[in-house]
């Protein structure tokens, strides 16, 4: 029995597979097949393709089959907890393309920490949050927008947003280094990729 590593979880192979076998398909789901606790190494049984499930069906079933107190399957049921806090007025059908972008991804990019719990950084939709939240707790009402997060017209705002402080971040900040860069690019096409599969 090998362990191989493919992204950011072992997975578990066979010494008879061929080189073809050996190589995960493509897609996160296919590399959490056999994910592993971060607290320790142990090799969870294989899972169940999850056919056309897709948001939260498909959430709750990889849930279900990693077990609540998998530290995966925490990072996945607060996929939807940080959109319920963020996104009050959210359709159902932009939860469930939100939902299957980060489990795609990885990243649950509200929060910017990686499901596996290795990385992380802060998403320009959770400084945007943190400022509405700031002038509300210090009475600036004039500075808050009461409709933030509680309509689809709000969310594609907070989105569009979003992207434009990527593309131009604030003068006189100290330069990201390649993996922290990447992170951002990496927020930045999961923007881009929800506003396309919206198709506003």
């Amino acid at each position: 029995m090998a362990i191989r590593i493919n992204g950011n979880v072992p997975v578990q192979t066979r010494s008879s597979e061929s080189a073809k076998e050996k190589t995960a398909a493509p897609g996160f789901d296919a590399a959490m097949r056999n994910a592993v606790s971060s607290k320790e190494t142990m090799i969870q049984p294989a899972v169940h393709d999850h056919g056309e499930l897709h948001g939260r069906e498909r959430l709750a079933d990889l849930v279900r089959q990693y077990g609540e107190d998998n530290d995966y399957a925490k990072a996945l049921i607060g996929i939807e907890k940080s959109i319920d806090t963020f996104f009050p007025g959210i359709s159902d059908e932009a939860k469930d393309s939100w939902i299957d972008l980060s489990i795609d991804s990885g990243v649950n990019q509200l929060t910017g920490n990686s499901l596996d719990g290795k990385s992380g950084h802060i998403s320009q939709v959770l400084v945007q949050k943190t400022v509405q939240d700031y002038h509300v707790a210090h009475g600036n009402m004039q500075f808050v927008d009461v409709g933030w997060g509680r309509s689809m017209e709000s969310i594609r705002e907070i989105i569009e947003k979003a992207i434009h402080d990527i593309d131009h971040p604030l003068s006189g900040q100290p330069p990201k280094s390649a993996s922290a860069q990447k992170l951002v690019e990496q927020e930045r096409d999961f923007y881009a990729r929800f506003l396309e599969k919206m198709a506003w």
